[in-house]
């Protein structure tokens, strides 16, 4: 399924869209169909095993320079086939307030970057409310044989990405990303065909999620890529401050696009979302609010608990300037830790 709005792309509070692959099955002694009504009455929808079904897609997307608007509604779901993908973008702002779920998937959400340049903006960026959720995590879809034996795949976690090459990006706490293995029972070979060998415990490893925006923002989200058990290996996770943005016009709404320190900051979860700083609003006048003009930054704030809860074999911070941490915090992994800036800073 593929959506394009011009000026907005949405998908309304409470609803559920499921893209499933199903199949008909005609009833015993069914006759020639020859009306929509006779075909329903004789053909029932069956729901396709997991291992069967077929990887599906979604899309959606608001093209409009500065005023395109995708909006998934709070309460409303969204889910694809094992190993499909979920792809939503918009040109000015992406209001995610639903639950996106594709198992051993990808799912992507992305601020498209204009054709022409016109200047900054403050509202323009990526906004994960409250209620949202993103789930890509590994899916059991074993099945049962004959003599009494278990077959079948066990898939890892997938692939999360949010990506404002411009504009802001902000996951409130409460939000969830997940990409976590998952485990299964499978029976390995057997030499006597009519004993199969007992069954193992497989596990498969923990996906990957990938956070960046050009101008900042706050990242206050619970992240899950851990193992889906005993001997798989965690996911990765990368934070990136970065700037990619064009350069051009300044006109912030307090003054000139941010031009000084751009710095990725790991602050306490109560300082991590600014007051009054709600889903579409002006990020720059937040997280700049009582700066003088032209000594504004990009800024990415990090909440504490949001890195000392994660379990990821692999962890990368970006910033192009600066990272800097203004509280105690526990940074762990399993294999490697990367810290990709000039400069490190702590606060006393």
């Amino acid at each position: 399924m593929d959506l394009t709005g011009i000026f907005s792309a949405s998908i309304g509070a409470d609803t559920a869209i499921r893209l499933v692959p199903q199949s008909y099955r005609f009833a015993q002694g069914a006759q020639a169909v020859t009306t929509p009504e006779t075909l329903r009455a004789s053909v029932a929808t069956l729901e396709l095993p997991l291992q069967d079904r077929k990887p599906t897609t979604f899309a959606m997307r608001s093209t409009a320079n500065y005023s395109g608007v995708t909006d998934v509604g709070r309460g409303s779901s969204l889910e694809v086939a094992p190993s499909g993908s979920i792809s939503i973008d918009a040109s000015y702002q992406l209001l995610l307030a639903g639950a996106l779920t594709a198992p051993a998937g990808t799912v992507s959400l992305g601020i498209i970057v204009p054709d022409t340049y016109l200047g900054f903006r403050g509202e323009q960026g990526l906004y994960m409310g409250a209620t949202a959720r993103i789930d890509a995590s590994g899916i059991d879809t074993t099945v049962a044989l004959p003599l009494n034996r278990r077959g079948g795949s066990v898939l890892a976690g997938g692939t999360v990405s949010l990506n404002a090459p411009v504009g802001y990006l902000v996951m409130e706490p409460g939000t969830s990303v997940s990409a976590r293995g998952a485990s299964g029972l499978i029976n390995g070979d057997s030499v006597n065909p009519g004993q199969p060998a007992a069954p193992q415990q497989i596990a498969t490893a923990g996906g990957r999620v990938s956070l960046s925006s050009a101008n900042g923002g706050v990242i206050a989200s619970r992240i899950d890529v851990s193992a889906g058990g005993a001997g798989a290996a965690a996911g990765s996770v990368t934070i990136a401050q970065t700037r990619d943005a064009p350069g051009g016009a300044a006109d912030s709404t307090i003054g000139p696009r941010p031009a000084r320190v751009e710095r990725l900051s790991i602050v306490a979860d109560a300082n991590a979302m600014p007051a009054g700083l709600r889903a579409g609003g002006n990020v720059d006048r937040a997280l700049n609010a009582g700066v003088v003009a032209g000594q504004e930054i990009f800024e990415t704030r990090v909440a504490q608990s949001t890195l000392e809860t994660l379990d990821a074999n692999t962890v990368k911070l970006s910033a192009r300037d600066q990272l800097n941490a203004a509280v105690d915090a526990t940074l762990s992994a399993n294999r490697q830790i990367t810290l990709d800036t000039p400069v490190i800073r702590t606060e006393p």
